[in-house]
């Protein structure tokens, strides 16, 4: 009987593994008719199975910025917008962030190799997707997202068996001359490709033994959706990489930590204040040096997409000069410090930045340990780059609120592990 409460708990790590995909924007439950009886049937179980650990994790999370974020997003679903849905949501985002922040590193690590088991599940199915649809490109209208949107009866239309091996868009791309359809699995746009399989990835990557092989095709299929903000967290990692790989620089966590969070933060101040970023854009993707290369890298000319964001951010913050919640819709360009900010305002800015402080502090001291790899280090202090002041694709739902709080707990549990180069 001893073991039970902590078998009871690791069982709830895999329902909290399973709940990432349902809780979320993954609609592969959604295309099979049942992610309302599986989301119930896993809440009820994780209510039986974290119920006696949830006191203690409140006690843990009181001292969380993601948490008390969180806990300011559900008393203002409640108070102010009053949507049921939503509100349900923080509170179960509230909720596992607050068990998952007590976790210990046994627990963490059955939470994380079910979440990188289901993930790697459908990347390699989509990796597949991937090749049938260039082999076969007349089968690509089969898998049209549109297709599997409910009709008027709830249900999706499948016309064919490829469309179970993942959704696309539709969109055919060149690249080196070959047209491929970008891939995206039960997403429901590309984009989310960062939340659901890149971060995974790199989280593997602080496993032990096989599971660092994970990343490899985890990688591969977010290669393959040819999504921007994917490659925008590589160009980030470009430009950090020489300082993670420096000797100087990696025995200097406190620059490591604020570097970063400071670039992120001047990000925000030139997207709001300046036209740096929409002037940088067009000298990159109007240049006739590289204009002449995009036909055969067309899915690199974003130019009309990252323009639009920016401005959207711009209308946004202008809409709402002093914070608040201007809309329950807030657009996914914002970044994370800047969704905060729409929803709580300053005091739900400044949660986030303590967060991503912690993220960045944690992720720069297990580099100097010797605990994590330069490469995984610094595409990590990429994603938080990207995540933070341009792209919240995945993040601010329940699924997105449980992988931030677990991979703050991982980089933590780091320090308890004998140290290793890896990657």
């Amino acid at each position: 009987m001893k073991g039970s409460p902590r078998f009871i708990l690791s069982a709830g790590c895999v329902a909290a593994a399973g709940l990432f995909f349902t809780m979320g924007q993954f609609e592969f439950l959604d295309v099979l008719g049942i992610k309302r009886p599986v989301q119930v049937l896993l809440l009820l179980f994780l209510a039986f199975a974290w119920a006696p650990f949830f006191l203690l994790g409140l006690r843990n999370a009181l001292h969380e910025p993601l948490f008390l974020l969180l806990v300011a997003f559900l008393g203002i679903e409640v108070l102010v917008t009053k949507d049921t849905l939503t509100t349900i949501e923080m509170a179960v985002a509230a909720s596992l962030s607050a068990i998952t922040f007590s976790l210990k590193d046994e627990e963490s690590e059955i939470l994380l190799k079910s979440i990188v088991a289901i993930s790697l599940s459908f990347a390699v199915l989509g990796i597949l997707q991937f090749v049938i649809l260039v082999l076969f490109p007349e089968l690509t209208p089969y898998t049209i997202s549109y297709r599997l949107q409910p009709e008027k009866g709830g249900d999706y239309h499948i016309s064919h068996p490829i469309a179970y091996l993942g959704m696309t868009s539709g969109e055919v791309r060149s690249v080196l001359g070959l047209l491929v359809t970008r891939g995206q699995s039960f997403l429901r746009e590309p984009s989310l490709i960062t939340a659901y399989f890149f971060l995974p990835a790199l989280l593997s990557l602080t496993l032990q033994g096989k599971w660092k092989l994970a990343a490899v095709p985890l990688v591969i299929f977010c290669m393959l959706s040819l999504t921007g903000s994917f490659y925008a967290v590589v160009l980030i990692f470009l430009v950090l990489f020489p300082f993670f790989r420096s000797a100087r620089f990696r025995q200097r966590p406190r620059f490591l930590t604020w570097a970063p969070l400071l670039g992120s933060l001047l990000a925000i101040f030139l997207i709001l204040q300046t036209n740096f970023f929409e002037e940088l854009v067009t000298l990159l993707f109007r240049n006739p040096l590289i204009v002449s290369q995009i036909d055969l890298l067309e899915f690199l000319d974003r130019w009309s997409s990252a323009i639009g964001r920016l401005q959207t951010v711009k209308a946004y913050i202008l809409e709402a000069p002093l914070g608040g919640v201007v809309s329950s819709k807030i657009p996914t360009a914002v970044g994370l410090i800047l969704f905060s900010y729409l929803k709580a305002s300053v005091l739900g800015a400044g949660l986030m930045v303590g967060f991503l402080f912690q993220v960045f502090r944690e992720n720069a001291r297990r580099l100097a340990e010797g605990r994590l790899g330069a490469i995984t280090a610094a595409l990590l202090a990429a994603l938080f780059c990207q995540a933070s002041f341009f792209s919240i694709y995945g993040l601010t739902t329940a699924s997105g609120f449980l992988i931030l709080a677990l991979t703050l707990q991982r980089l933590r549990h780091l320090r308890e592990r004998p140290a290793s180069a890896g990657l």
